[in-house]
């Protein structure tokens, strides 16, 4: 069964604990998103808002690198170039709240 050659899709996809009720597939964006942490998407909101690094590690109570260390991740995991392409994509697919 399933790889028998037989070109049956048996035995290719464990279906098992999958709900009937979700019948899209979450974006590649969603995806990139589901992968921030919550301090990430923290910084990301203060970045959508134009707060500068210095200005995020005052209000997050962190340093300076420990900011530039979650800019770098987000830019990483949303797969961007920069903080302005982060938070373009945060608001575009609504990663953050928008105030």
């Amino acid at each position: 069964a399933g790889r028998s050659g037989d070109g049956s899709a048996e035995g290719l996809w464990d279906l098992e604990g999958v709900s009937d009720g979700h019948r899209n597939a979450p974006s590649a964006e969603e995806l990139l998103g589901s992968q921030l942490t919550d301090r990430e998407r923290e910084v990301l909101a203060l970045l959508t808002k134009g707060s500068t690094s210095l200005a995020i590690a005052r209000t997050l109570q962190v340093s300076p690198n420990t900011v530039r260390t979650h800019v770098q991740s987000i830019r990483y995991k949303l797969q961007v170039h920069s903080r302005l392409e982060a938070a373009a994509f945060a608001v575009r697919h609504g990663l953050v709240p928008v105030e």
